[in-house]
């Protein structure tokens, strides 16, 4: 455990399936959300998109 991040946190994704936070519940209302979010700014139909130290969440 890291001494800048508060136990909090970790307790947190403790409880927290972050792996399949999108397709549960409230998560797929978010899912949907980001990614109407995110086409307003993506314009081509083909793209790789890299995300690099996104992890899980």
């Amino acid at each position: 455990m890291s001494k800048n991040i508060p136990n909090e946190i970790y307790e947190h994704y403790k409880i927290i399936d972050e792996d399949n936070r999108l397709n549960i519940g409230d998560g797929i209302l978010e899912f949907e959300r980001s990614k109407e979010i995110i086409s307003r700014y993506i314009k081509k139909d083909s793209l790789n998109i890299l995300d690099i130290g996104g992890g899980t969440g």
